[in-house]
């Protein structure tokens, strides 16, 4: 059993490193096949790397830079939902799966993470399990996100604060 995971994670760093000396219009091909959803206009850069890909959906016009890493939780079947127009700076990782730490055994645990439309993350941000990030919101680069954002709201920092209302017509 264990040997079957060896080959599979052979395999999968194989796929990502063919993925990345493809152009890139047979990269967007082959993540349209493999992901869960892929809407029009979306663009993944070199050296991302999505574990479990029939876990992601991706809206339309979703950019994502190089080095993001996606990591949908497996053993509970948790999604990584990405909406429209989404811009996602480089080395940006979404932890959707992780351990219960209360629990002498470490249980696998996960949760679905949600990325509402017009939301802008910057680069090294690391957003963990369960967390909805509202439409419109900002994300600053090296924020840890581990609650939820609220829509239209700039947030940053170790864990991530908001810092202030994205547009002016907020209340």
């Amino acid at each position: 059993m264990c040997l079957k995971f060896l080959y599979l994670s052979w395999a999968t760093h194989v796929f990502y490193f063919v993925c990345d000396i493809m152009p890139p219009f047979v990269r967007t091909a082959i993540f349209k096949i493999i992901l869960s959803e892929m809407g029009s206009g979306s663009f993944i850069d070199y050296g991302t790397y999505i574990r479990y890909p029939w876990l992601v959906k991706l809206g339309k016009r979703v950019r994502i830079n190089r080095a993001c890493s996606f990591y949908p939780s497996f053993f509970s079947n948790s999604p990584i939902i990405i909406g429209d127009d989404v811009t996602i700076a480089y080395n940006v990782s979404f932890i959707g799966g992780s351990h219960d730490y209360t629990k002498e055994d470490l249980p696998d645990i996960g949760a679905p993470i949600v990325v509402e439309d017009h939301v802008w993350i910057g680069c090294n941000v690391v957003i963990l399990p369960g967390v909805t990030i509202g439409a419109g919101a900002v994300i600053g680069a090296g924020a840890v996100v581990c609650a939820d954002v609220p829509a239209g709201k700039i947030v940053g920092g170790v864990p991530a604060r908001a810092i202030r209302r994205r547009y002016a017509s907020d209340v």
